[in-house]
């Protein structure tokens, strides 16, 4: 594990009024308690937007996210996450592989490999021993193997002949889906708030409409599962549905009902019409250039949010990261989350700002649709 916080580029918060003036900004790494105020003309406003902006590298570029909270008050907040660091690989093989219908799903403590390759496979390990699932899709449905005790740098032919038989479900959606997508994810210990869990199962629609989704998971293996679930009901439509919910498998898809009627972006603002039942809106910005970073820029606010106006940007911010304006900036979607317990949009800023657990909203069973802009949707 790594700290939560990157050193290399440290974290960057700024707070604005909700007109997008900059009132306070910092940048800072590591651990402790900070006090961000803002200069003695400024007054700070009962509600306001916080920025909170998270750079990490990738394998060739670095990725910018930033979350901006809209309506905010003063308080304390707590920044938690987890940031994980593999330590090496190992490397697997499969014999006695019967028929196939489907991809091989490999997975490890934090690591997954979906892939029709079946050939040597480098299987990369966040801790050490670790264990391996195998999952494979045959003529008799799914199978499974699970084979404890890998090591670094480790060279292992698994035997496929001797494989078990996990349970199944078809979990019913609301209506017909030209395509889908599935990934349960399994805790081996109960720890939800583990940020290296096991995938046991994915799954992918082949463009054959459907009325529900196969899922296999291996009971006796984890102590409880995550289950995310995406369906797009028609390639026409800007709506694409999810939903996601900890403990036992779903029988059934829960399909939020709230719909974006109208969204007009221009140049720093963003004008939105919804209707349904629903908590909060996230309208999502981004920028990517060849060999520049990429921004991903995320506004969350209440379900009455009809306009988001982005801030103005702070010198350091726009020094360190000079090709990112506002002007660069294009709508890529807006979200819409609906939750199954009762949250207010103070309780969710409550559940995201003072949070203890590293990924908040993962612990909630939330029903959600990404209305994409029209001239985006494929």
């Amino acid at each position: 594990m790594k700290d939560y916080i990157n050193p290399l580029f440290g974290v960057n918060v700024f707070i604005s009024d909700m007109q997008g003036r900059l009132l306070a900004d910092t940048n800072f790494s590591g651990n402790g308690d900070l006090v961000i105020r803002g200069s003695e003309d400024i007054i700070i406003p009962a509600r306001f937007m916080v920025t909170i902006v998270t750079p990490e590298m990738g394998q060739h570029k670095v990725y910018v996210k930033m979350n901006t909270y809209l309506y905010v008050s003063s308080g304390d907040w707590t920044l938690t996450g987890n940031r994980t660091d593999t330590l090496g690989h190992a490397t697997i093989s499969l014999t006695n592989l019967p028929a196939l219908t489907g991809p091989v799903l490999y997975s490890s403590s934090g690591f997954f490999n979906f892939t029709s390759d079946i050939i040597s496979k480098p299987v990369m390990l966040f801790k050490a021993p670790d264990d391996l699932f195998i999952c494979i899709h045959t003529p008799e449905g799914p199978r499974f193997k699970w084979f404890p005790g890998i090591t670094l740098n480790g060279d292992y032919a698994i035997d496929m002949g001797s494989v078990q038989v996990p349970e199944t479900v078809d979990i019913t959606i609301p209506s017909e889906a030209v395509f889908f997508e599935s990934r349960i994810t399994g805790y081996p210990d109960g720890n939800w708030d583990s940020p290296v869990p096991f995938t046991c199962d994915m799954g992918f629609g082949d463009g054959t409409p459907v009325t529900s989704i196969p899922v296999s998971y291996p009971q006796s293996i984890f102590a409880g599962f995550h289950t995310e679930l995406m369906v797009q009901e028609s390639w026409e439509s800007p709506a694409t549905w999810y939903y996601h919910v900890d403990g036992a498998i779903p029988a059934a898809f829960k399909k939020i009902n709230a719909t974006v009627n109208q969204m007009q972006a221009t140049t720093g603002r963003l004008y939105l019409q919804t209707d349904g039942q629903f908590e909060v809106t996230e309208a999502t910005w981004g920028y990517s250039g060849l060999n520049k970073p990429d921004f991903e820029w995320n506004f969350l606010g209440p379900d009455t949010l009809s306009l988001i106006l982005i801030p103005e940007l702070p010198p350091k911010f726009r020094t360190t990261y000079p090709d990112l304006s506002i002007d660069s900036l294009s709508i890529r979607s807006v979200h819409l989350m609906h939750f199954a317990q009762p949250v207010t949009y103070d309780g969710f800023l409550d559940l995201i700002l003072k949070s203890s657990h590293p990924d908040p909203l993962q612990r909630l069973e939330t029903s959600s649709v990404i209305w994409l802009p029209l001239q985006n949707k494929k």
